[in-house]
């Protein structure tokens, strides 16, 4: 058998790729890197991640980018988004101290492309308008209170009536069970639903009738993965 070749002074170290699917494996590979640190190549290593973190990183990526284009000390780590030491995640990643406005739309003479509850004309913007005897505090709210009414939940009703964050809405309502007749119900009157929470948000809010004014014959689309209310493919629709 021949001898295995000695390492050569001016041999270039190989990168070592390792794919893993538990974390306590990926922390034995780190501390074991630690330990061979200084005479171990690159370690890098890919682990698969749950599709609910991919989704909640999608958010957050491009805050970090805009974070590192302030010259900010950036990281993300899964789904948790550090800034300067401070921690943020998707539920308060609008809260960042520095300008991303522009994060959220994007216009040209043909379109308005939007993302995110900063934009007025996202269905997360804070816009309070009153229907069907009710007080709600965004388009979100009203959609999704809709589920359970058709549901007959009333748990569910006053759950979200009784939030003030967007995603707990979405939570609440995706979370609903529906019988096969119900949701049917649900399928065939949703996008009346949603315009009619359109209608009353710019109906009752000055400032946002004002802006959407302002954009003309534009087209309006959201720049998201919902293949309902978004292109379906953000950064890569066409219009």
């Amino acid at each position: 058998m021949p001898r295995p070749r000695k390492a050569r002074p001016n041999d270039r170290p190989r990168n070592v790729v390792a794919t893993v699917a538990d974390n306590a494996d990926v922390q034995r590979i780190l501390q074991g890197a630690k330990l061979h640190k200084g005479r171990n190549p690159p370690l890098y290593i890919i682990q698969p991640y749950p599709k609910e973190i991919v989704a909640r990183q999608l958010i957050l990526q491009p805050v970090l980018r805009a974070a590192k284009d302030e010259k900010l000390r950036a990281s993300l780590v899964e789904d948790c988004l550090y800034i300067e030491s401070v921690l943020y995640i998707v539920d308060n990643v609008y809260d960042v101290t520095f300008d991303i406005s522009g994060l959220h739309e994007n216009r040209s003479d043909s379109s308005v492309v939007f993302l995110g509850r900063l934009s007025p004309f996202s269905k997360f913007y804070s816009t309070p308008f009153s229907a069907d005897k009710e007080d709600f505090t965004c388009v979100e709210q009203y959609y999704q209170y809709k589920k359970p009414v058709i549901a007959k939940d009333k748990d569910a009703c006053a759950a979200i009536l009784c939030s003030s964050d967007p995603l707990d809405f979405k939570r609440t309502g995706d979370a609903i069970f529906m019988k096969p007749n119900k949701k049917k119900s649900w399928v065939d009157s949703n996008v009346k639903f949603m315009t009619l929470s359109l209608t009353h948000k710019f109906q009752q809010n000055m400032l946002p009738r004002e802006t959407l004014i302002a954009t003309k014959k534009r087209k309006l689309a959201e720049d998201s993965y919902d293949r309902l209310w978004g292109f379906g493919n953000p950064a890569g629709h066409t219009t």
